[in-house]
């Protein structure tokens, strides 16, 4: 019988390798989505409160107007114009529902069970692998 070295690579465990700065740029990412979300909805907070472009008062007949004040003319395309304001306040209404359960389902407590679940199967690879 002939000794032998074996000078090949070892086998690649591609799942054992845990890639711990990828994890923590992910949850800076997720971080910075959280608080965008919580700007975002902030400021959609305050226009909802503020008053809208419908809500100014119309000119009166006896009303003096100032230099520089024209009187409103009345535009051809304004349902148009109010069907597509309704729309848009509709889409933001949307985006601000899912927002807010973003919010709800997004929690700060650790999984354990998951935790658990990928320490055991951690711990079987590296049983296969001692196996080797």
């Amino acid at each position: 019988m002939r000794p032998s070295v074996d000078n090949a690579q070892p086998e690649h465990f591609g799942k054992m390798k845990v890639n711990r700065k990828r994890a923590q740029l992910e949850e800076e990412r997720l971080c910075e989505i959280e608080k965008q979300n919580g700007k975002l909805l902030d400021k959609l907070t305050q226009i909802a409160a503020k008053r809208g472009v419908t809500d100014l008062k119309p000119v009166t007949a006896g009303t003096a107007l100032l230099k520089g004040e024209a009187c409103e003319t009345r535009s051809l395309n304004e349902k148009s114009r109010k069907l597509e304001l309704q729309r848009i306040q509709n889409e933001n209404l949307q985006i601000l529902k899912r927002i807010q359960q973003s919010q709800e389902k997004s929690s700060p407590e650790i999984n354990h069970a998951s935790l658990e679940k990928a320490w055991s199967e951690t711990a079987r690879y590296r049983k296969l692998a001692s196996q080797i």
